[in-house]
């Protein structure tokens, strides 16, 4: 096929072991106090779990959250290729890629033409 052909590109690292869409809201003595719509992205390797989250109000914006030993995500564990293949399935479908630790949301990633890659 000649390189000028377009054609379906089918590359993730990784895939979710599950995606589900949630709604968070917190009610303060009969007031609505906040209201999430989201999206999480559970990802699993080798024993090691993380997820990515996407608030449906920024709906370009990813956060990967750290590696953890189980699915309960108490423990946490140092994997840097689990985390690596989060953010390159990511980038094929937001924006922006946020890490969150202890000090917040930072930036990891944010594409230069304003579209995923």
């Amino acid at each position: 096929m000649p390189e000028s052909w377009a054609h379906l590109v089918v590359d993730d690292p990784i895939v979710p072991v599950s995606i589900t869409h949630d709604v968070d809201v917190i009610v303060d003595g009969g007031v609505l106090e906040q209201h999430y719509n989201l999206i999480d992205y559970l990802f699993e390797r080798d024993g090691a779990f993380s997820k990515a989250r996407v608030y449906l109000d920024e709906e370009s914006t990813a956060i990967v959250y750290d590696a953890y030993a189980d699915s309960s995500m108490d423990v946490r564990v140092d994997a840097p290729e689990l985390l690596a293949d989060i953010a390159a399935y990511l980038k094929r479908r937001y924006n922006r890629i946020e890490r969150l630790g202890s000090e917040g949301r930072k930036l990891l990633w944010q594409s230069p033409s304003g579209v995923p890659i």
